[in-house]
């Protein structure tokens, strides 16, 4: 624009000089006011014209700029939205995660309290069929308490087994023949007897 301007000053000058030399001063100072209003409103024309090119890119521009704000804008509040969700979502997950973990860990006291109550409950058993076993070693070891121990055993088994004391067996009864007495006598139905010793 100032390139324009100058270059409408200088053809201005060398119409201002070529009529000078033609015409004279009063003639000459006429043109020249004449031709410098014009290059002045011409320039006020261009300089007006200018500014409004100027202005209206420029709100062009401001319209722009404001327009990719408000995208900006919008794809910032989605992003955020996006990001939000995500935490969201992991949020669940670790919470999610932490009940399954303490459940877990209530699953796993309580198998261990059942586990102990079990080790508890064993290691009485245990302490009593020691005991058990400790009276079954005193008693196989004396053989007057073996003697007794094997009677009731026999005696049990023959009670089990349906027979009564008296019809199907005699206990401790001496025989017609020997003076031994046999622990147990099994009466057979054709009058066979068997003897028993439980030792």
């Amino acid at each position: 624009m100032i390139i324009e301007i100058l270059g409408t000053g200088i053809i201005a000058g060398i119409v201002v000089g070529g009529a000078l030399l033609l015409f004279g001063k009063p003639v000459l100072r006429r043109i020249a006011e004449k031709v410098t209003e014009d290059v002045l409103t011409m320039s006020e024309k261009r300089y007006e014209s200018e500014r409004q090119r100027l202005a209206e890119q420029r709100q062009a521009d401001q319209e722009l700029i404001d327009e990719k704000r408000r995208a900006i804008d919008r794809s910032s509040e989605q992003t955020q939205k996006s990001v939000e969700e995500v935490v969201g979502r992991l949020m669940q997950a670790v919470e999610k995660g932490q009940q399954q973990l303490h459940d877990s860990d209530k699953a796993r006291d309580s198998s261990f309290g059942a586990i102990k109550t079990a080790l508890e409950e064993y290691k009485q058993i245990t302490g009593e069929l020691k005991v058990s076993t400790d009276d079954l070693k005193r008693v196989l070891s004396n053989n007057q308490l073996r003697g007794k121990y094997g009677q009731e055993v026999a005696e049990n088994l023959l009670k089990t087994i349906g027979f009564v004391i008296g019809q199907h067996y005699t206990k401790e009864e001496a025989m017609d023949s020997t003076a031994t007495r046999p622990d147990f006598t099994v009466l057979l139905p054709d009058g066979q007897k068997i003897n028993i010793d439980v030792k």
